[in-house]
């Protein structure tokens, strides 16, 4: 390291050396952190992962047996698969509404008051929003996904 030197020229060339160095220690240090987060960024999604995969097997165990009367708790419990579906279906059967067989009754026609203009939507706009999809996005209500939206979009932009 310089000790008191006076000369102009000598201290010119030293700050130059060391702005260069100081310079080059920040970006290393830099590029050591982002280096860092990647990593711990990609371990965390390894782990979550390894926890989903785990919470899914948890959860695919199955129906348990059944009591084959189920009003009467110390009845005989069944370990069969389509004796188990035809218990379930018989004790929620009871939910739905049995309608008469026979036709359909008619509906009172409820008159147009606004009527919606025929839309022209352009091939290319469908296109556009569906190459727009974020592929890291969860599927909406229809249960598409986007990652599939976005790969057949050319297939479906027309008939869209």
């Amino acid at each position: 390291m310089i000790t008191h030197n006076n000369d102009p020229e000598v201290r010119k060339e030293y700050n130059k050396i060391r702005n260069r160095v100081k310079s080059r220690v920040n970006k290393l240090k830099r590029v050591y952190e982002k280096n860092r987060l990647k990593k711990l960024k990609k371990t965390l999604k390894l782990s979550e992962a390894i926890s989903s995969q785990k919470q899914t097997k948890k959860n695919k165990e199955g129906i348990g047996d059944l009591h084959i009367d189920p009003e009467d708790t110390k009845s005989d419990k069944t370990e069969d698969n389509s004796k188990k579906a035809k218990l379930l279906v018989d004790y929620f059967s009871s939910v739905f509404t049995k309608e008469p067989d026979g036709e359909v009754p008619s509906t009172n026609q409820v008159p147009v008051i606004n009527e919606m203009s025929k839309q022209k939507i352009k091939e290319e706009v469908v296109l556009k929003h569906l190459s727009a999809l974020k592929i890291d996005k969860s599927p909406g209500m229809d249960k598409l996904h986007t990652k599939l939206l976005k790969e057949i979009a050319e297939s479906i932009a027309k008939p869209l």
